[in-house]
């Protein structure tokens, strides 16, 4: 039997795995509609997670 800490150890990691995989996904249907696009992750403080400016798409206004 599996102790109880390794258990939420590796329901952790599902779940994080589970993120990385809709990430990709996502990525790649952006990707697919927009050739030329760059999608860029990335790492925000848990603490400023929820904030406001961290929920929004940031508009990309180079034109060339």
């Amino acid at each position: 039997m599996m102790p109880d800490s390794t258990k939420l150890k590796l329901k952790k990691v599902s779940i994080l795995q589970s993120l990385v995989n809709q990430s990709i996904i996502v990525a790649g249907a952006i990707n697919s509609q927009v050739p030329d696009s760059q999608v860029v992750f990335n790492l925000v403080p848990k603490e400023h997670a929820m904030a406001d400016i961290y929920c929004q798409l940031i508009p990309n206004d180079d034109e060339q």
